[in-house]
C-alpha cells in the first residue's frame, strides 16, 4: 500500500511597491514602512500578515518629494509586464488608478476610468498591453465590484 501526501502550495507573496504610492502630496500618501520593509499590520490576522508573506524588495519608502507620478506609473507597467503571472491583483488609492487610466487608455477614448475614481472598496479589471507603448483597450476595462464612483464629482 502507498499513500501520497501533498503539502498545500505556499500562499502568494504580497509585493510592496513604491511605484503604487498615491499620486498626491497629501499627508496620507506617506509610506508606513521603511525602505525594504513591509508595513506593520496589527489588526490583520497573523496568517495574512506574517513577514515571509511580503516581498518588500521594491519598497523604497516614501516617494521622492520632487518625483513625478508618471514615472511611477511607468515603473509599475514595467514591473507588471515582467511578472510571470497572467493575472496580478493591485490594491491602492483611487487617484492612482484614475491617473493610470488617464495615462494608458487611448487619448481619444471617452471613458469613466479617466473621469471618475474607482469606488471605495471597488474592483475593476483591465488588460495592460505592451506595444511600442503600454496601453489599455477601453473595452477591456470591466467593473468587478462597485466599479467607478459615478456619483462623486468628476475630476477634470
Amino acid at each position: 500500500a502507498a499513500v501520497a501526501f501533498q503539502r498545500p502550495p505556499p500562499p502568494p507573496r504580497i509585493h510592496v511597491l513604491s511605484c503604487l504610492q498615491e499620486i498626491s502630496t497629501n499627508v496620507d500618501t506617506v509610506a508606513l514602512a521603511a525602505p525594504g520593509e513591509a508595513p506593520l499590520l496589527p489588526r490583520v490576522p497573523p496568517d495574512l500578515s506574517f513577514p515571509k508573506r511580503f516581498d518588500a524588495s521594491r519598497n523604497a519608502g516614501t516617494k521622492p518629494l520632487r518625483g513625478h507620478g508618471g514615472e511611477r506609473l511607468k515603473a509599475f507597467c514595467d514591473w507588471a509586464m515582467a511578472r510571470p503571472e497572467s493575472t496580478i491583483v493591485v490594491a491602492g488609492h483611487s487617484l492612482w488608478f484614475q491617473s493610470f487610466f488617464r495615462e494608458y487608455l487611448p487619448a481619444d477614448a471617452e471613458h469613466d476610468g479617466k473621469r471618475f475614481k474607482v469606488a471605495n472598496g471597488g474592483v475593476v479589471a483591465c488588460v495592460l498591453e505592451r506595444g511600442a507603448v503600454d496601453f489599455v483597450r477601453p473595452e477591456s476595462v470591466k467593473a468587478v465590484h462597485k466599479g467607478f464612483d459615478l456619483k462623486k464629482k468628476k475630476v477634470a
